[in-house]
């Protein structure tokens, strides 16, 4: 058998399929986390399918539910439908989608106060337009851009094929007789190219029934864009509350606390970037600032081998898009509360709103005026009732699921079983780690024992060990686990594993430099050490499951707490705490012509 078909034998024999090990963990969690209630309530639900908000149940079954409606609602399994499939459908819906985003003309009265308010605060917030501030602040990406994929996107690439539209190319002038060393570089690296003004649509995965389109812009619309979105950022940050670095965390905070109550509702846009028309753009940004987000902008794009006229202003894929919608959003959003006269908190990132309980319907009617959508799946915005229990409220924003100020979103994992079924040991592996790892975030070890144990089984049918990292390690790396103090002595600690089998005793292995000569000396640490009056207690195992367990883990590791010093003469004091594993001088390798004699030393060459 020659190399090359053994090697090719030995590749598929260490492949291992995913699908197996999902389908286990989906079972698993079936058998920990269901009952007959759940059962009735689940039954005929499809996989993905929102679990009902307004059922009354306590949020600790309210997040069994999720958990297994929710469980594989990222993966793609091999039954579903195909990327080519999901993609050609998200094109077709692009591009069906571009002749229905209009702004509503004429508007009604109640639109058109909503909008001078929100032009007035638009106005308060941008002030008037610097054409050098936007300069400075203009710069490349890493993002792909039209003739050049994200693989491919380093600077001296994109100064190889710059495109732009006639407008942007007359901006980048105007930068690169600001900048002297850009001008060089461009001069070096740059080639002639042609106008560009149409950028091409692209799709990529967003779940197991639907693609999303995007349309990266052209190295100058984004070298330009990035500057204009800088620019907004910092003008919304001064004048308002939002920033948009922290925005985030504030708005799950802000939606665990409306949970409780239900004073504050979180509202969701379907389609936002793309439902924003130059008719928007006009009625609410100042006209200083009109030149400038015309001539970021691309008119024209390419959809399944046709040219059509885009309505929708900006487009995911631009520097600007994100900045731009959030500060629009937060002036339709705060001009309903100031003209129905409201208090409360108004808070925008990106198309995740959060208004007052009180204003929100009326701002949904508003948006649909407007010609917006709102996602009826993501948004609540139920009054407080003092006839319903307060567990009832349920609030979702930027990642966070809360009902009655409980965290009960489920744990999602996100692969494509139709490109990846088939992956190597090490990837199954960190798989499993993974998994362990999201489960063990959102759920206790005590409440999914099925589910851990058959995970376990399945990383030491390969691995022979299970191991632990420290709790700041990636997801994939080993199961995170906080490693006490009494261990580490003081050291940096790389790896915890498991000796032999589990649950067995433990090992630290310590990071220490490599010594002179051919001396090999690692200090081996055991769970088991003798004291300080050279006494040997027993010895103790402590499992997986003693370790994880928080509540408990003080009292069960007492025992160990015990001081010790390992300075100086000290050290010597503490005997069988190292197990010092000493090796002789390595054998050398004999050349070509020379024999091997055969010594108590070992193999030496002659």
């Amino acid at each position: 058998m020659s190399s090359q078909k053994r090697h090719s034998k030995r590749r598929k024999k260490n492949l291992r399929q995913l699908e197996p090990l999902f389908r286990g963990v989906k079972e698993a969690l079936i058998h920990d986390l269901s009952d007959d209630y759940m059962s009735r309530i689940c039954y005929g639900r499809k996989r993905g399918e929102d679990v009902p908000i307004n059922t009354g149940c306590p949020p600790y079954t309210f997040k069994k539910f999720a958990q297994l409606l929710n469980f594989d609602k990222r993966v793609i399994w091999g039954t579903d439908k195909s990327f080519e499939v999901l993609s050609a459908e998200a094109f077709k819906g692009f591009v069906e989608s571009q002749q229905t985003f209009i702004c509503p003309e004429p508007m009604s009265l109640r639109a058109t106060r909503v909008i001078q308010e929100a032009s007035r605060l638009c106005h308060k917030i941008l002030g008037v337009f610097d054409e050098d501030e936007w300069l400075d602040s203009c710069s490349f990406g890493k993002r792909a851009a039209v003739g050049l994929p994200r693989s491919q996107s380093y600077l001296d690439v994109r100064f190889e094929r710059i495109s732009g539209t006639p407008k942007q190319r007359a901006a980048f002038n105007q930068c690169l007789a600001r900048d002297v060393h850009l001008l060089r570089a461009v001069r070096k690296r740059s080639r002639i190219r042609p106008n560009c003004d149409v950028i091409r649509a692209t799709a990529v995965p967003k779940s197991f029934k639907a693609a999303r389109v995007i349309a990266p812009d052209t190295v100058l619309g984004g070298f330009l864009s990035r500057g204009l979105g800088d620019l907004i950022r910092r003008r919304l940050e001064k004048e308002t509350h939002i920033d948009l670095s922290k925005q985030q965390d504030r708005h799950r905070r802000w939606a665990q606390v409306a949970s409780k109550n239900g004073h504050l509702s979180t509202i969701d846009m379907s389609k936002a970037s793309d439902s924003f028309t130059w008719r928007h753009i006009e009625l609410l940004v100042p006209i200083s600032w009109h030149e400038a987000l015309d001539a970021v902008r691309t008119r024209h794009c390419e959809v399944l081998d046709s040219t059509i006229e885009l309505n929708s202003y900006m487009l995911m894929g631009s520097g600007h898009t994100f900045p731009l919608q959030t500060l629009l959003f937060y002036c339709l959003a705060e001009a309903t509360r100031l003209l129905l006269k409201s208090r409360g908190k108004v808070s925008v990132y990106g198309d995740d709103i959060i208004v007052p309980t009180r204003i929100s319907r009326q701002l949904i009617v508003v948006m649909s005026e407007l010609g917006f959508t709102i996602n009826s799946e993501k948004s609540f915005y139920d009054k407080p009732d003092p006839e319903r229990p307060s567990h009832t409220f349920f609030r979702e924003s930027c990642g966070g699921d809360y009902k009655g100020g409980i965290d009960v979103r489920p744990y999602m994992p996100e692969c494509d079983l139709q490109s990846d079924g088939v992956v190597p040991r090490n990837v199954k592996l960190a798989w499993c780690h993974k998994m362990i790892n999201g489960l063990l975030d959102r759920w206790d070890s005590c409440e999914i024992p099925v589910t851990l144990s058959y995970l376990l089984r399945e990383i030491h049918s390969e691995m022979g060990r299970i191991s632990l990292v420290p709790s700041w390690e990636v997801d994939h790396a080993g199961i995170r686990h906080h490693i006490p103090s009494y261990l580490t002595l003081g050291m940096e600690v790389s790896d915890i594993t498991y000796e032999a089998s589990f649950p067995a005793y433990y090992r630290l292995v310590y990071n220490t430099p490599i010594r002179k000569r051919a001396t090999d000396e690692r200090p081996y640490v055991w769970y088991s050490y003798y004291l300080a009056n050279n006494e040997t207690p027993a010895r103790k195992t402590l499992t997986l499951w003693d370790l994880l367990d928080e509540e408990n883990r003080e009292a069960k590791v007492k025992d160990y707490d015990q001081p010790i010093l390992l300075s100086g003469e000290n050290r010597k004091d503490v005997k069988g705490c190292y197990r010092w594993k000493k090796q002789g001088p390595r054998p050398l390798k004999a050349r070509k012509g020379q024999k091997r004699l055969k010594t108590k030393q070992g193999i030496t060459a002659i």
